[in-house]
């Protein structure tokens, strides 16, 4: 049986995979389709839509469209996410 990677794995496979630092993206949703996750991430400047595969942890598929409300506030911060998985793990 192949172990599926948590949500926080996903989270950090596409950040990697794009090149951004968690402390600077949101994650807006992130929900399983099949053998992959998607996730929907933001900047201050760009969304992006991700898929990552489960299994792998392969940044898959990517699609990013320019984002201009600076002020937005939704989505929750990645590095907190992740700072907050790693307390919870240690």
């Amino acid at each position: 049986m192949k172990n599926i990677l948590s949500k926080y794995d996903m989270m950090e496979a596409a950040l990697t995979g794009i090149g951004l630092e968690p402390e600077n993206v949101r994650v807006i949703s992130l929900k399983q389709d099949g053998e992959y996750c998607e996730l929907v991430l933001r900047t201050d400047w760009v969304m992006y839509d991700c898929y990552v595969d489960l299994l792998t942890g392969e940044l898959t598929g990517l699609d990013s469209e320019p984002f201009v409300d600076v002020e937005a506030t939704d989505g929750i911060n990645c590095a907190e996410l992740l700072k907050h998985e790693r307390s919870r793990a240690a």
